[in-house]
């Protein structure tokens, strides 16, 4: 079944829609031109769609359900020439940075401190974290190449997502 699309603003209206390839984000109207444009990152600001958020520092990261594949989005907060996206948009930044700025600002509760995450994780056992590295590697064995494992290098398409 398909689910509705969500709220989009017509002239201050409310109302529902689908463009030609999935669920519309928000339509404004700019006060200033009297034109409207459509919000495109509006569908993803806070949804089920992206997942997987993480701060790291000033770093933002999200994995995100769009139209087309799954996108790994980047933002770093005060440095926007820094911001990312696996995405194939040639908007920059694309609607997928956007929208994670916006979860950001709406829902800075949503996303996972790294920081405080390896802080706590440095408090377990040696014999601990090699077991939950070995999980991680057999359900990722790509990261082995943090350890500089040779044959275990990230796939070209990835290569645009290393630091």
């Amino acid at each position: 079944p398909i689910s509705p699309a969500p709220l989009r603003l017509v002239r201050g209206k409310a109302a529902r829609g689908f463009g030609p390839h999935g669920p519309q984000g928000d339509v404004v109207q700019s006060r200033k031109s009297h034109r409207v444009r459509e919000d495109r990152a509006a569908v993803y600001v806070d949804s089920p769609l992206m997942t997987q958020r993480i701060r790291y520092g000033h770093q933002l990261i999200a994995r995100i359900d769009g139209v087309y594949g799954v996108y790994r989005a980047q933002a770093h907060l005060g440095r926007r020439m820094d911001d990312r996206c696996t995405c194939p948009s040639e908007l920059w930044p694309c609607k997928h940075v956007n929208a994670l700025r916006r979860t950001w600002k709406a829902n800075p509760a949503s996303f996972l401190d790294l920081k405080r995450f390896l802080k706590d994780l440095s408090r377990q056992s040696k014999p601990a974290l090699i077991a939950a590295i070995a999980q991680m590697v057999l359900m990722s064995p790509e990261g082995l190449s943090v350890f500089g494992v040779k044959g275990f290098e990230s796939e070209p398409e990835d290569e645009d997502w290393q630091g």
